[in-house]
């Protein structure tokens, strides 16, 4: 679950993932870009539910990588 801890490792990675989810929604919301903003809600979700740096990393990386495949037409 959600650490709050701020000097953890898994605080500052949720953070991150949180900030990057909440720049595509914005930008997705503003554009009418319903991928990006599906996106962008999965990953400020996610760190809520997952605490390990690595697995937390991972998911980030699938879920940005599946968009770029995604909204580039080579899924």
């Amino acid at each position: 679950m959600l650490d709050l801890d701020p000097t953890s490792p898994s605080f500052l990675t949720g953070i991150a993932v949180s900030t990057i989810g909440m720049g595509l929604f914005m930008y997705g919301k503003r554009a009418t870009r319903p991928p990006q903003v599906i996106a962008g809600i999965g990953l400020m979700v996610v760190p809520y539910f997952v605490s390990s740096v690595i697995l937390l990393s991972s998911i980030a990386g699938a879920v940005v990588a599946g968009l770029y495949l995604l909204t580039h037409g080579k899924l």
